[in-house]
């Protein structure tokens, strides 16, 4: 199954906007295609046929009308990210910056935790390795990821999704190579010593 109808639709009815906008307010973002959206649900059902899904995790606004979607088809909820500060929100509240091309600022957005809650799982996804990626690379506060593949960064690396991201901590980080080493040498002394 691949995204071609979704290609197709948008050399179809998208126009590029000043600044290399894709406006898709046709289709997405003020009127809905339902059969569109449809078939995007579908495609992500398929490609996320192999995981346990509790739940759709996406941001308000143009990611509600499909994540409703796929969220039906996987019998799940869905949580959206608000952008903006909300009166009805508590305090424990879960925060990340989200950049927003069409608006040119950084937005917030409650991912972050979700992230943290489930970054082992997502090293080793084929997709979810991508997430990781992005976090390591873009967020400030990168650390906070990087300490929970404290003393796996070796058995990572060995996987075929995780390695990707091992990688990118390195490049990211020379501390990582340093601890990778050392696990390496301390697995080296733990087989030698028995």
């Amino acid at each position: 199954m691949a995204m071609n109808f979704l290609e197709e639709k948008i050399l179809m009815d998208a126009t590029i906007k000043q600044g290399n906008l894709l406006k898709i307010d046709n289709f997405l973002n003020h009127q809905i295609d339902i059969n569109i959206m449809r078939q995007i649900a579908d495609e992500i059902k398929h490609r996320f046929q192999d995981v346990e899904v509790n739940k759709v995790l996406t941001i308000e606004a143009s990611g509600i009308a499909i994540a409703t979607m796929v969220g039906c088809l996987f019998d799940v909820p869905i949580v959206f990210a608000k952008k903006g500060e909300s009166a009805i929100v508590s305090e424990d509240k879960y925060e990340s910056q989200a950049y927003s091309f069409t608006h040119k600022k950084n937005l917030h957005d409650k991912l972050k935790i979700i992230v943290k809650e489930n970054a082992l799982q997502l090293i080793s996804h084929p997709y979810g390795n991508f997430v990781i990626q992005v976090v390591v690379e873009c967020w400030n506060d990168y650390e906070e990821i990087l300490c929970l593949f404290d003393k796996k960064y070796y058995s990572l690396s060995l996987e075929k999704y995780g390695s990707n991201v091992v990688e990118r901590c390195i490049e990211k980080d020379d501390k990582i190579l340093n601890n990778y080493i050392d696990e390496i040498v301390n697995m080296n002394k733990i087989y030698y010593e028995n």
